[in-house]
């Protein structure tokens, strides 16, 4: 980020005197908890969502159910659809991690089951 040092003189006369660089300091991973699914037991499609804040600003939320990434959200809200049909029944977890500007990240996780009416 760039500041621009101006005065406005008399004559309503704006006169630049310089500019300065100013970095955007860092101060660490980004906070984020999963809000949605908020029950233990899931079936069929379902919101899976978080808030996520950071010091200085969230960039992306990835989404995954157990190792697979399911959706990567680069806006507001941080939310997506998980359909559990083809998902085995069972334990299965939750992953919602944030990542800042800078690379950092933040985790929050959650176990849920999974249960389907077989067809």
């Amino acid at each position: 980020m760039r500041l621009r040092l101006a005065l406005l003189l008399a004559g309503g006369t704006v006169a630049v005197m310089g500019c300065l660089g100013v970095g955007l300091t860092d101060g660490g991973p980004p906070s984020i908890i999963i809000t949605s699914p908020a029950g233990p037991t899931v079936s069929g499609n379902v919101d899976f969502a978080a808030d996520a804040v950071d010091d200085v600003a969230v960039v992306k939320v990835v989404f995954s159910v157990g190792n697979q990434v399911l959706f990567e959200d680069t806006t507001l809200p941080w939310t997506t659809q998980w359909n559990t049909v083809p998902t085995t029944n069972g334990p299965v977890t939750l992953k919602a991690q944030a990542f800042d500007a800078v690379g950092n990240s933040g985790t929050a996780s959650r176990v849920v089951t999974v249960s389907n009416i077989p067809n």
